[in-house]
């Protein structure tokens, strides 16, 4: 009796394959899943890009929904103005997110002789950003400090 050992290598080699495959993605999905990540953002340049990006009014956390973009700080000028407490929770859920450590910061945020503070700070500052942001109704005023 004759074996065609052509069609069990082929097996063979296909299995190999998969298997070599398997351990590639295992170790890459290990590697870019590490624990305790924090990008390199600083005060500053988190302010810079927050202030200076654009969301939808649902984004911002805003009962509006009329599906356009609007300048951050536009919205964060309306919120604090009006008290409605969407810039609170805005930059407490990106504050959260970026440096990884929930109430490690304190955010305030002024803008026409009101204020709103973001995180619980404490603990010893790290860093610390203050600055001005345009918007279409004033200047927006913002500390940043990292703990």
């Amino acid at each position: 009796m004759v074996l065609n050992r052509k069609g069990f290598t082929g097996v063979v080699d296909a299995m190999f394959f998969i298997a070599l495959i398997g351990i590639a993605v295992a170790v890459l999905a290990g590697g870019m899943a590490q624990e305790g990540y924090v990008p390199d953002y600083d005060a500053s340049s988190f302010c810079d890009e927050a202030f200076r990006s654009k969301v939808t009014c649902t984004e911002f956390g805003m009962d509006i929904e009329d599906g356009r973009i609007h300048p951050v700080a536009d919205l964060t000028a309306a919120s604090v103005a009006a008290g409605d407490g969407s810039a609170e929770t805005y930059f407490g859920r990106l504050l959260d997110g970026v440096f990884g450590r929930p109430g490690a910061y304190l955010m305030t945020i002024g803008f026409g002789g009101d204020s709103v503070s973001v995180g619980s700070g404490g603990g010893t500052e790290t860093y610390g950003f203050s600055s001005d942001y345009t918007s279409c109704f004033g200047v927006v005023h913002v500390e940043l400090f990292l703990y």
